[in-house]
């Protein structure tokens, strides 16, 4: 067994949980491909139901792209009815409809994740949530090393 490979504490893993936090501003700044890798690495480790491994990744950097993304998306949220969405916890859908409303918050590097294109499991989506999961709790803690 290698002892040099550090395992985490319970309590190491429960405080990445506890002071991850969504953010709603970021600097623009494109992750390196070191950065990426890594992010990406911890994501496929999530599990996956029957272990159809159906999610597939998308990195997308360039600005022009990412605003087109971004206009696209809210136009699709500002067009829907979203009733039971409405102001939950202080947070309004109605910031949708703001024309300069970037859905990605500035983020210079977004990670797309989806279900790739053969027949997906009754699970492929959860699957993606559970990995969603691993990546942004891995890019909390890999925040937290600058700090």
């Amino acid at each position: 067994m290698d002892t040099t490979m550090h395992h985490a504490t319970f309590a190491d893993v429960m405080s990445v949980i506890r002071e991850r936090r969504s953010i709603r501003s970021y600097i623009g700044r494109k992750l390196d491909w070191h950065a990426i890798q890594a992010l990406l690495s911890a994501a496929v480790e999530a599990p996956s139901a029957m272990h159809s491994e159906p999610r597939r990744f998308l990195i997308v950097q360039d600005a022009g792209q990412l605003a087109r993304l971004s206009e696209r998306a809210r136009l699709l949220f500002a067009g829907e009815p979203h009733p039971d969405l409405l102001d939950r916890g202080g947070h309004s859908l109605d910031i949708f409809t703001k024309l300069d409303f970037d859905i990605f918050y500035g983020a210079g590097t977004l990670i797309v994740l989806g279900v790739g294109e053969f027949q997906p499991t009754p699970f492929a989506v959860a699957d993606c949530w559970l990995a969603a999961e691993n990546l942004m709790l891995a890019a909390y803690e890999k925040g937290s090393e600058r700090a």
